[in-house]
């Protein structure tokens, strides 16, 4: 392994962690955060890595729908994580993270029908969402590096 494949993975994992802290404590993340995570992606750059930040963009969407839903800080920072893992390792980041908070809200859901109430649809996924990404991503990055991902 290089030493930029190093430094990277550190420097990486350090940000994510550091991110998801924050956004644990505070319920944000600094720009200046999300703008590290993606300049740590130049260390070891490759330019179809970019296409990953497209995974932001229905997240961006549900954002532009629902206000209350996502803030722009857990945008801004899918979008520079993905940006260093690339596309296949997005998928596999969000294969990884997604089903735990997917879960909660059938679980909730399911309470709802139970309880009778009018809109069981209506559920509410009020935690941060950075330390669960954050547990999809990382893995996800580290198989992308040991060459279990594309």
């Amino acid at each position: 392994m290089q030493a930029n494949s190093i430094a990277q993975a550190v420097l990486f994992s350090c940000l994510l962690v550091a991110a998801a802290v924050w956004d644990i404590r505070k319920r944000m993340v600094p720009d200046s955060l999300c703008i590290l995570i993606f300049l740590s992606g130049l260390l070891n750059f490759s330019p179809a890595n970019l296409w990953g930040a497209l995974f932001a963009l229905p997240f961006f969407l549900v954002a532009l729908i629902d206000q209350k839903s996502m803030g722009g800080g857990d945008i801004k920072f899918l979008a520079a994580s993905c940006s260093v893992l690339g596309v296949n390792a997005a998928i596999w980041g969000f294969a990884i993270a997604i089903p735990l908070p997917a879960g909660i809200c059938a679980f909730k859901l399911l309470q709802n029908v139970c309880r009778r109430q009018k809109k069981p649809w209506r559920v509410r996924f009020d935690a941060p969402m950075i330390p669960i990404l954050t547990v999809g991503l990382l893995p996800a990055y580290f198989l992308k590096i040991g060459g279990f991902i594309s």
